[in-house]
Formats: structure tokens, sequence, C-alpha cells
């Protein structure tokens, strides 16, 4: 081995130990940041020639080293908690997953796609999800019940920047429930002038119109005698009481079984009772499907339409003629248990929601996305709405992504493209919302590290000290 080369492989040396110093600095200062992945120093010997242990020549040629580095993405950082509810946490018992980043909310493309474990997002720019590092959180759109919006579910281009609205528009009332006991052994409807009768007994629907206003319909249930009763539905009411619309169709009449279960609901019109006769009921068609009556609340008829038939207004207020399903599969006949003998309800629920402020953002361990909206809903004084589905990326070689930075990674040639997996399925742990992974990097040993660099500098700085007393000697011996 040459003089040179005893001096090139020291200088080598002191090179790769600088190196693995600048390595175990950044780790250190990179200990508090979230997501952040330890970056390893890996030192590989240079050889030059055949200098292998088979080498019998006399002119040995050297050797050197240099470092490679690598960053350990094998491991998750520890959850902390951050009672931040937009931040969320990767399993750190789990050694896969990796949520989809962009740059930019306004113009995301497939080719600028970052993948990160900083999972510290939260509300930005009005509404989108941003982490830490400035990076926009990325899932798929869904409806209001959790169902992803797009048919390309697991394709890169299927995702979206999330986003959460700042507020909620109203949602109209669809669907209904009514389930309650009316009293059995009631007598038949008839009109006694001044004289009370407990042939009857009232209940309500309460409604949200497509502008959000609350509507109110009067429920009016008569006994008919027997096992036979009629519910009458009035005209749909404002908070003030005002009459808005009207109710299409408002009587039907209710046959129950001998065991108090309903047996068929018919619609139809009603003959009001006199002094002698009671109440009566002329059917139209037959048995509803399912015991379940369908109405629509409407304005007034005004003008026909191109096929001559009638064309209905909207609500007085101006909100759009709307149609409910009310379900009263559930409703029964039997004695009362209270001594008024009114109906007894169970459950008196409708769909439909108000428009409101957001009020709060939760993630769920599968990486559903909901929003819950103060406002007055049908049934309660808030509405939660999902509206968007994180999924997790994993790779083949996830050791082979490009580091973009400590937290934030690119997708490499040697990588492998991104599989798109929910959170808990596919070797990923299911997430953690109020909480963020904290760094991966263990200070204690990247403090044993630094004396090994040190003590390693300090010994190749000794070779070049001595290499150069040797080259003085030569110079002195051949002068």
């Amino acid at each position: 081995m040459t003089l040179n080369a005893a001096l090139n492989a020291a200088v080598s040396g002191l090179q790769a130990q600088s190196n693995a110093l600048s390595v175990i600095s950044t780790n250190i200062a990179n200990a508090s940041t979230t997501g952040y992945s330890t970056e390893d120093s890996n030192f590989d010997s240079l050889v030059n020639g055949a200098t292998g242990a088979q080498n019998n020549s006399s002119d040995y040629g050297g050797s050197g080293v240099q470092v490679i580095t690598s960053y350990d993405m094998q491991t998750i950082g520890q959850q902390t908690t951050t009672g931040i509810s937009t931040n969320v946490a990767l399993n750190s018992q789990s050694s896969n997953g990796f949520f989809v980043v962009t740059p930019s909310p306004t113009n995301p493309s497939t080719s600028t796609d970052l993948y990160t474990r900083d999972g510290s997002f939260s509300q930005a720019d009005g509404g989108y999800l941003q982490n830490s590092s400035g990076d926009y959180l990325m899932g798929y759109n869904t409806t209001a019940t959790g169902t992803p919006t797009s048919n390309s579910v697991g394709q890169l281009s299927a995702l979206s920047p999330v986003y959460v609205p700042p507020t909620v528009a109203a949602i109209p009332t669809t669907s209904a429930t009514l389930v309650a006991n009316l009293p059995a052994g009631l007598s038949a409807a008839v009109d006694l002038s001044a004289t009370a009768v407990t042939d009857s007994t009232t209940s309500s629907l309460t409604a949200i119109d497509s502008l959000g206003n609350s509507q109110t319909v009067s429920e009016t249930w008569t006994n008919l005698g027997g096992n036979k009763w009629i519910l009458q539905l009035g005209n749909p009411t404002d908070t003030a009481g005002a009459a808005t619309g009207t109710t299409s169709p408002n009587a039907y009449e209710l046959t129950f079984n001998q065991d108090g279960t309903l047996d068929t609901i018919y619609a139809g019109t009603v003959t009001a009772a006199t002094d002698t006769t009671a109440e009566q009921f002329t059917a139209s068609g037959t048995a509803l499907t399912n015991n379940t009556i369908s109405i629509t609340l409407a304005g007034t008829t005004d003008g026909v339409d191109s096929s001559g038939a009638a064309v209905s207004n909207d609500l007085s207020n101006g909100a759009a003629a709307q149609t409910i399903s009310l379900d009263l599969s559930g409703m029964t006949l039997q004695a009362a248990t209270n001594s008024t003998n009114n109906i007894q309800v169970t459950t008196n629920t409708t769909d439909g929601s108000l428009g409101g402020l957001l009020s709060s953002i939760a993630i769920s361990s599968t990486g559903l996305v909901s929003a819950t909206y103060a406002n007055s809903s049908a049934n309660s004084s808030s509405t939660t709405v999902d509206v968007a589905q994180i999924p997790l990326a994993t790779f083949s070689d996830e050791e082979a992504l490009t580091a973009i930075s400590g937290s934030t990674f690119a997708v490499s040639t040697t990588s492998g493209s991104p599989t798109l997996v929910t959170a808990g399925t596919d070797g990923t742990g299911g997430l953690t919302d109020s909480a963020v992974n904290a760094s991966t990097t263990d200070t204690s040993t990247q403090f044993d590290n630094m004396i090994t660099a040190e003590q390693a500098y300090s010994a190749a700085s000794q070779v070049v000290t001595y290499d150069t007393k040797m080259f003085d000697a030569l110079i002195q011996a051949v002068a």
C-alpha cells in the first residue's frame, strides 16, 4: 500500500465520519418532529483493484470507506395524544402505511403525490386538512353516509384533497318513522255535539323543507270502532302556526289484527260524523305496501303542464314541494296504560336537518372523516355527515422511497407504485384521531453513535498525521 493510498483511505474515513456526524445531528434536531423517520448511516468499504484476502501483491492499492444513508421505514413512531381531533396517528405497532398528501389543494396531480407519516393535520384554507409540513391530506369524497362517490376507489386518480365544509346546507326530510300504540276499546266516532267523547287522539310529524325551515303536520287518530282507526293529516304549518301548503293524500284507514299488530293501511276519503252517524271512511285503491304511506307537502295547483296535468306550486315560503315516506309498520292497538287514552309514542323520527355551522370533526379507526354541524335537525340539535375516506398507501419496497424530507417521501423507480388500502387491512393498523406519531429518533442511541463517530474521526486524523510524517521522512531520504 502506497503512502498516497494510505492518505486517501484516511481522508475517506474523515469524510465518511463527517457525513455520519451530519446524519446524527439531523436526527437529534428532529427528535421532536412529528412523523420523522430516523436516518441511518451505513458504511461501505471502497476497494481499489483486486485487494481481497487472496491478493498477494506486494503493492497493496489500498481502500477507503463511504457512507450510504437510508431511512428507518420499518418503524412507526409512538402515538402522542394532542387533543386536536383532526390530528391522526398510525398504529405504532404496525410497520406499514403512509398518508397520501399533495403540495397544493387547488391543483392536485398524481404526479405530485407524496407520502408521509406526519398526521398533524388541521383545518386550513377554509376547510382543507393540512399538516405541519404544509402538505394537504388526500382521500376519497363520500356521500353523507360514508360511501365513496368515485367508481375508481383504489386508484390515485380517485383521490382529492380532504375538504370539510365550514357550513352544511339544509337537508330536506324524505322519510319518517312512527312507532306508537293506539288505545284499544274506544267507542266509534259519533258527534254528540256538546258531549266530548274519547274516540280520538293526536300526534304530529315535523319535517325540514328544502330551505331548512320546519314544517309541522298534525296527525289526528280517530277510532271507527273495534280494530279500525282513521289517520287524518293536517296541512303543513310553519313555526308560527301559519299554513304553508297542503298535504296529500291526507286520510288513511288502519286495520289491526286481533293481537294488536297492524294488518293493512288504505288511503281514501273521510265522511265526517253526525249526531247519529259514526265517521265513515271510503278506501281508494289497494292496501299500501309495507304499511308505509307516502305523503306530499306542496302548494296549491297553478296551471297545467304540457300533458294537461296539474302543476303544484312550491310551499308558500318558497320551499320546493316534497314527498315523505312515513313508516307506520310499528303501530299497535293495545289497551292504554294511562288514564287519558292518548296515543303512546315510542319512536317518532324524521331524517333531514337544518343548515348549520361546523362544530367538530372526527376521524374513525378506518379513516372515515365525519363532520358535525350545530343546528336543529328534525330529531336533535346537531347533524353529523361523512365527508371523506382516508386510505393508506403501502409499497412493495418502502425503503426505496425517495426522501423529500425526513417525514415526506416520493415514489422512486424501485419502490413500486403505491397500493391504497383501508386502515386496519393489508398489514396496516387502525388510525387514532386526536394523536400523532412521534419521531422514531432515540437520542440515547444517537449520542452513542456520535461518540463512535468522533473516535473514528480522531483515529483517521491520526493516520493523516503519521502519513504526513512518513512523507516527510521519504522526502528527506531522497533529497
